[in-house]
């Protein structure tokens, strides 16, 4: 049976716990408890996509999606795993405004379907070694 949407009791349940215990590392495990068919990662989706209330709700800006794209490739261009958390609050912390963590990802899986349309290529290359006309194969003994 599937779950129910979040409703408006659920939405005040979390965020009048989290005007009480935001400062605590536990706080996502108390509301949890209280809200018995909910999970911690569910509770923690809706936070901060949707009641934190120092999200902004106007879309991206340009220059917020400039610096999203310079952000993002300094992570691609050294190998690691791009992280979301630190690129949201860079965001924040140069433009003065706070988005959910879904806007962000939205934005660049969108940017990444975009460039994959106009350069034709539907995925990543899977690396496949070539072995026709190798002058190092090996030859049978017998």
């Amino acid at each position: 049976m599937p779950r129910a949407s979040f409703n408006k009791d659920i939405d005040a349940i979390i965020v009048n716990t989290m005007k009480i215990f935001h400062h605590r590392s536990d706080c996502f495990d108390i509301i949890s408890k209280k809200i018995p068919d909910r999970n911690k990662r569910q509770i923690v989706f809706r936070w901060r996509n949707t009641l934190d209330p120092r999200l902004c709700g106007d879309s991206l800006t340009l220059q917020e999606k400039n610096f999203i794209d310079n952000e993002i490739f300094v992570y691609l261009n050294c190998n690691k795993i791009i992280n979301w958390r630190k690129i949201i609050e860079n965001v924040e912390r140069h433009f003065g405004r706070r988005h959910g963590d879904r806007k962000l990802k939205y934005y660049w899986f969108k940017v990444k379907k975009y460039q994959r349309e106009i350069t034709g290529v539907a995925k990543e290359p899977m690396f496949a070694p070539a072995f026709n006309n190798n002058p190092f194969k090996m030859h049978p003994i017998f």
